[in-house]
């Protein structure tokens, strides 16, 4: 399954919460695919504000998701919107602590929720699924020390991270995707949940990947 966050791609809406709200949807499909449609074995493969919703997935759900590709995922928001504000022009600290607590306050009235708690670390601290992090030394977007960054604080022991060349939208060479793509598998071999194995010879045409971006 791949689709689109409202606000993203192709999908009606006017914003995005960055991450908030498309948490609880992604939640939200995950429990339909399991309990609907009796799909046992579920793969996240995000991408940019899908890859950190994935890392925001990964806390204590080892029993629903048996692994996850992370491209590109900003590690705090906080910390991303300095870094291209500073990018664009030298911003002062305490400028930028004035400015990020007017927003912070205006999203908060309208749309009811804490851009500070978009800190995708503190959810890597708790992560329990196998995660690939994918991040590019030439990203002008979202600096590749943002995946290290999870990477290091990532609880999960089955973890690996991959840095690459390229920019924030390019695409993936076969190579890497085919790196991606045994990771999961190899992830479903090793998922230790009762009635949930995968057999021998079925390899990736016996997951349900759910795409986020």
């Amino acid at each position: 399954m791949a689709f689109d966050f409202p606000g993203c791609g192709i999908s009606e809406g006017d914003w995005v919460s960055l991450g908030h709200y498309e948490k609880e949807d992604s939640e939200k499909i995950i429990q339909f695919l399991k309990k609907v449609k009796g799909i046992k074995n579920i793969l996240l493969w995000g991408r940019s504000m899908g890859a950190s919703i994935s890392i925001m997935l990964s806390e204590n759900k080892s029993n629903l998701i048996a692994g996850i590709i992370a491209d590109s995922p900003y590690a705090n928001l906080k910390k991303l919107c300095f870094e291209l504000g500073n990018k664009k022009s030298r911003l002062v600290k305490f400028v930028f602590e004035r400015a990020w607590q007017f927003m912070k306050e205006k999203i908060q009235k309208a749309y009811r929720f804490d851009i500070d708690e978009l800190d995708i670390v503190k959810y890597a601290k708790n992560g329990t699924v196998p995660v690939m992090i994918i991040c590019s030394k030439d990203d002008e977007i979202i600096q590749f020390e943002h995946g290290k960054e999870i990477f290091n604080e990532y609880k999960n022991e089955e973890k690996k991270i991959m840095i690459i060349n390229g920019k924030h939208n390019d695409t993936r060479d076969k190579a890497l995707v085919k790196i991606a793509a045994d990771f999961l598998w190899e992830s479903l071999k090793n998922k230790k949940v009762k009635g949930e194995g995968v057999g021998q010879g079925k390899h990736l045409k016996a997951m349900k990947r759910m795409s986020l971006g």
